[in-house]
């Protein structure tokens, strides 16, 4: 998460979930209308300066889980894609076993 895009989280948003929240692996409300979107803030500077002044704080904030249709698109009628440069998706996979 240094890249400081928004980077969505499987997790529901809901304010007060963290107060009764398991401490360990939490894994967000069962339903919800916006999802969780996590980054570092964009005043930190570039990965470089995170690596170099250590330990961070990730913002939590939320976002509807749709993003906006491309404007080009709209007006081509070629379809709609779902451009969001300032989110970015990253796949992890929880696994005792090497993945190839």
């Amino acid at each position: 998460m240094t890249n400081q895009n928004l980077e969505w989280m499987t997790d529901w948003y809901s304010e007060d979930y963290y107060a009764n929240s398991p401490e360990h692996n939490p894994k967000g409300p069962k339903t919800g209308t916006k999802k969780v979107v996590r980054s570092v803030n964009a005043d930190w500077g570039d990965a470089q300066n995170v690596r170099a002044n250590g330990s961070i704080t990730i913002m939590r904030i939320k976002r509807l889980p749709t993003a906006p249709v491309d404007e080009f698109e709209k007006q081509e009628n070629e379809g709609k894609t779902n451009y969001d440069y300032n989110t970015s998706a990253r796949c992890v996979v929880n696994s005792s076993q090497a993945i190839s």
